[in-house]
């Protein structure tokens, strides 16, 4: 149908192109030719970044020759926030490895204005590229001695229906929601695991568990033992039923795979705690897969930061949560666990006073860095497909439509939805107690919310952190925290230290099972340099804030997913 002007709004629906080449780039501080690769990112008119493409790193040259095409569809699903304009940046690869985080040693960049882009047409551009710092002979102003950049975009318009306000568009999607009915999983294998022991071989073993809506965890898969390989190649699929249990509780939201080094004494039916030491751990959030797509996915594992029951707290120490040992158990809930409701603080430090009090600092700091800089970095390489099925959201009928309880008849009818059986939430005590105590109940409304039951993602690095050492450069690591209604702030997750990085990557996934009657709001990334280590714990030192940014969660539909700087 048509539609008046009012009800749409123009967007920049596609941006394509080719990154064809850059000169003239600044050589390493030590005199030597950089391995440089490109991120385009797009700004978007609400002041974030998103990634559109990353270029493959060009060996040992100033003047690389990308010649690369990409291409990028804009969701629908970021409404009025359209991309505004580009940014490129160049950075020198470190170690071969290309990431759209970048790396310390910026190499130029430069914008681009969309706003007058023509539709569909194919324009050349030539940037002069700023921002880095040369070394060795200063360049004049001649172009022959400038460092550009060249590029080819076409970006494509449309006219899109202006959205429904952000409310009503949550209302509509709660009439129903996507469950998880099955998995297939492949786990191809592993690489470069770590070798715990000098004295003896490592025999690798994989153990899969779901983690669920409610916070707790269960084992569903184990692999077969590798024996005497930190390269173990498992090649093991299995098949995995959830539709047996309609529980919103019982939801899968992620798969955890963690590794163990079984040892010379295995026994399969060990509980997975008492497997041997750890080697590392994944987390993958299933809202991150399509429906009913295979597609080989390379999962960088950690250390217990990102096994479930030792993630850092706060002050960077890592719990000790007690496991049930009944494979028929599940593992006690998790959220409960992440800390007192608390104002966070611009600094932290770790106060324990005299000579043990130092070990310990060392100690629970060496437990949360990251030693590996660029080294060869443990990874899983796995393949899941997910099969989802559409049910009613329960108790959806009282979203819209109060219940009048005055009868016991009422009591009756409301105990007896089946909706209590599937619904993450328990029934209301008044409801309860009528229904004990028979009789005529107390006159009551009932009417249904909606609220966050469980948020997670991936905290995947930073750039351009402020360096405040003297000597070297900061230890960087992340803290979330979820802000609530009531202003309250519950600590959600903190990531381990990279060490001596102005860039740091952390890729570290989190969750929180928001309890039952908090209502969340947005979630705090607080970035700081970690002076509670090394010589620093010696003297006792405190943490320097970095940065802080805030992610609005409240407006988001379920199985909204936001990827951006």
């Amino acid at each position: 149908r048509l539609r008046s002007r009012a009800e749409c709004f123009g967007r920049i629906a596609q941006i394509s192109g080719r990154i064809i080449f850059a000169k003239n780039l600044p050589r390493r501080a030590a005199g030597g030719r950089p391995d440089p690769y490109l991120v385009v990112k797009g700004i978007r008119s609400n002041n974030s970044l998103v990634t559109l493409h990353t270029t493959r790193s060009a060996e040992r040259t100033d003047m690389p020759q990308w010649d690369e095409p990409f291409s990028f569809d804009c969701p629908l699903s970021w409404r009025l926030s359209s991309i505004v304009g580009l940014k490129f940046l160049i950075y020198d690869a470190e170690g071969g490895l290309e990431s759209d985080i970048g790396t310390d040693t910026f190499l130029g960049g430069a914008d681009l204005d969309l706003h007058d882009a023509p539709s569909g047409r194919k324009v050349q551009h030539t940037f002069i590229l700023g921002g880095a710092a040369i070394f060795g002979a200063k360049r004049g102003d001649d172009d022959d001695r400038r460092s550009l950049l060249k590029a080819e975009i076409v970006a494509v318009h449309e006219m899109a229906l202006k959205p429904t306000l952000g409310q009503e568009m949550i209302v509509e999607s709660l009439k129903s929601y996507m469950r998880v009915s099955d998995i297939q999983v492949t786990i191809f294998r592993a690489r470069h695991l770590p070798h715990r022991s000098s004295m003896s071989k490592t025999n690798p073993v994989c153990v899969v568990r779901a983690l669920t809506m409610s916070g707790s965890v269960h084992e569903i898969h184990r692999t077969e033992v590798v024996r005497g390989s930190v390269d173990p190649e498992f090649v093991d699929e299995f098949w995995h039923d959830f539709s047996d249990d309609v529980k919103a509780a019982a939801e899968p939201v992620a798969l955890l795979f963690d590794v163990f080094d079984a040892g010379s004494d295995y026994d399969p039916s060990r509980h997975w705690s008492k497997i041997g030491d750890h080697l590392g751990s994944a987390m993958l959030l299933l809202a991150s897969l399509p429906d009913d797509v295979r597609k080989k996915r390379r999962l960088e594992l950690f250390g217990e930061s990102q096994l479930v029951e030792t993630r850092l707290q706060r002050n960077g120490k890592p719990r000790r949560l007690a496991v049930a040992e009944d494979d028929d158990e599940e593992d006690p809930t998790l959220s409960q666990n992440f800390g007192a409701s608390e104002m966070p603080s611009n600094r932290h430090s770790v106060k324990e006073g005299g000579k043990e009090g130092f070990v310990a600092r060392v100690l629970s700091a060496l437990r949360g860095m990251d030693l590996r800089g660029t080294m060869t970095r443990s990874a899983l390489l796995v393949e899941v497909s997910v099969t989802r099925v559409v049910e009613a959201m329960p108790l959806w009928q009282f979203f819209h439509n109060t219940f009048e309880v005055r009868e016991e008849e009422d009591v009756q009818e409301l105990m007896a939805k089946p909706d209590w059986a599937r619904t993450l939430f328990s029934i209301p005590r008044q409801l309860l107690r009528d229904a004990e105590k028979g009789g005529r109940p107390k006159i009551a409304t009932l009417k249904a919310k909606d609220k966050i039951a469980f948020v997670g993602g991936m905290v995947r690095g930073a750039t351009g952190l402020i360096n405040t050492e003297l000597i070297g450069k900061i230890d960087p690591y992340c803290i979330i925290e979820a802000v609530t209604s009531s202003g309250d702030v519950h600590f959600v997750h903190r990531t381990r230290i990279v060490m001596n990085r102005l860039t740091p990557e952390w890729n570290e996934s989190f969750f929180w099972a928001v309890p039952e009657k908090l209502v969340v709001k947005r979630l705090n990334f607080q970035v700081y340099d970690s002076d509670t280590h090394g010589l620093q714990a010696l003297m006792g030192g405190e943490d320097d804030f970095l940065g802080r940014t805030t992610v609005e969660v409240s407006e988001l539909l379920t199985g909204d997913r936001i990827r951006e700087d």
